[in-house]
């Protein structure tokens, strides 16, 4: 099954090697152990979206985070990551909150040494 069908929108770590190399492989064929942070309503992830927050992380890490988008951020970009979501400086509480849970993610994925995913 392919990663948006069991996820939309939303950022992924995975919990264990399993879960890593299924998330790598974009296409997960059994169960695994992740921790997902949601975006629970279109609304919500255009407010993210035009807060500039997945374009900081963009041009940190050299990556093409966007709409409909899956992408793999590597472990050795993460902190790169956790630098550009902490610029943020949103005045929207939901925003403010989703960037300290992103940051949050992020760094447990940097202290477990696996990537990330975006699912947007």
């Amino acid at each position: 099954m392919q990663m948006s069908q069991l996820f939309r929108r939303g950022i992924l770590r995975p919990i264990d090697d399993t879960a890593a190399n299924e998330l790598s492989s974009f296409h997960i064929t059994q169960p695994i152990l992740v921790e997902w942070l949601p975006i629970p309503s279109d609304g919500q992830f255009q407010l993210i979206w035009d807060s500039g927050l997945f374009q900081r992380i963009n041009e940190a890490c050299g990556l093409a985070i966007s709409d409909f988008e899956e992408v793999e951020l590597p472990w050795n970009r993460i902190r790169d990551a956790i630098q550009a979501a902490q610029l943020s400086r949103s005045q929207d509480p939901h925003v403010r909150a989703f960037t300290v849970l992103t940051t949050t993610l992020l760094e447990r994925a940097w202290q477990s040494e696996h990537s990330a995913f975006f699912v947007l």
